[in-house]
C-alpha cells in the first residue's frame, strides 16, 4: 500500500473514500482526490481510533481501516553498475567553471546512476560521462554541490520515459519498482543514531535502486563496490533518503 496525502489523486484514495464511506465518515465526493474533505474525515478517524492525528494515510491508518497490505517483493533486473572512478572518466573535469578539482570520480554520482538507468533501457552505448557532458550542457552542474535535481527530469524528458515523477515516499519508490520501474535515491547522512546513519554519506550522494526483495532495497552505488552498501533495509533507506526520482520506462 501506498502512503497517502492531502493533494495526491490515484486508486488508492479511491479505496480510501470507500472504506471512510463505510465507515460513516462524510469525505466529500468519491472522486479519487484526496482534498479538505477528505483530509479533515482522516483526521477524525485518527482521533476517533487513538491514531496519530496527521490526515496521512500511512501504515497505521491503513491497518486500522483493515487494508494494510505488505508490499511484494519485485522481481528486479540489475542494470550496469556504473562507477564514476572509473578510469574512462573518472579524472575528467565535472565542472561549471572550470574547476579541475570537481572530476567525476569526486562528483559525478547523478550522471553515474542516471547511466545505470539509461545503458539498461534506452541507449546501451552511454556511459556516465556522456551524461555528465549533456548536465554541464543544461547547466545542471551546480557550483559546488554535483548535480542539481532539475537534471532527472531533463534526462527523463530526452530519452522519452513513459512517466516520472519525484517522491520522498518509501511506498512510492517501492511501487515504481514494483511496476518494473527503476529509482533514483539522494541519500543524505541521516539522523545520528538512527539506522542507516552515514551508511552511503556523509553530505550527499546519488544512487540506483534496482530491486525490493521484501526486507532489503537493492542499490547500485556509484562510489562503492562495498557488499554493505548495495543494500538496505527500509528502516535504513526510510532515516536518510532526500528523495527519490521515479522512472517507468
Amino acid at each position: 500500500m501506498l502512503t497517502i496525502r492531502k493533494g495526491d489523486s490515484n486508486e488508492y484514495v479511491t479505496l480510501l473514500q470507500e472504506a471512510l464511506i463505510q465507515a460513516g465518515y462524510d469525505c466529500g465526493p468519491h472522486d479519487g482526490i484526496f482534498g479538505k474533505k477528505t483530509k479533515a474525515a482522516v483526521e477524525k478517524y485518527q482521533k476517533d481510533n487513538k491514531l496519530t492525528v496527521d490526515g496521512i494515510v500511512g501504515k497505521q491508518t491503513w491497518t486500522a481501516l483493515g487494508l494494510w497490505k505488505e508490499p511484494e517483493p519485485t522481481p528486479g533486473v540489475q542494470p550496469p553498475n556504473f562507477k564514476q572512478g572509473d578510469s574512462r572518466w573518472g579524472k575528467k573535469m565535472y565542472s561549471n567553471h572550470n574547476d579541475k578539482s570537481q572530476t567525476m570520480a569526486s562528483s559525478g554520482c547523478g550522471p553515474t546512476a542516471m547511466a545505470d538507468i539509461v545503458a539498461a533501457w534506452w541507449d546501451s552505448d552511454c556511459t556516465p560521462w556522456t551524461l555528465a557532458q549533456k548536465s554541464m550542457d543544461w547547466g545542471t552542474r551546480t557550483y559546488n554541490s554535483g548535480t542539481s535535481s532539475t537534471f532527472f527530469r531533463k534526462c527523463a524528458s530526452l530519452y522519452g520515459a513513459s512517466q516520472y515523477k519525484t517522491s520522498s515516499s518509501i511506498d512510492a519508490a517501492i511501487q515504481c519498482l514494483q511496476d518494473g520501474g527503476l529509482v533514483v535515491c539522494c541519500f543524505g547522512p541521516g539522523t545520528k543514531g538512527k539506522a542507516g546513519y552515514q551508511k552511503w554519506t556523509k553530505g550527499g550522494h546519488y544512487t540506483c535502486i534496482w530491486k525490493w526483495d521484501g526486507d532489503c532495497f537493492y542499490i547500485n552505488d556509484p562510489a562503492s563496490s562495498s557488499s554493505a552498501r548495495a543494500k538496505g533495509t527500509r528502516t535504513e533507506v526510510a532515516n536518510t533518503r532526500k528523495g527519490f526520482y521515479l522512472f517507468w520506462r
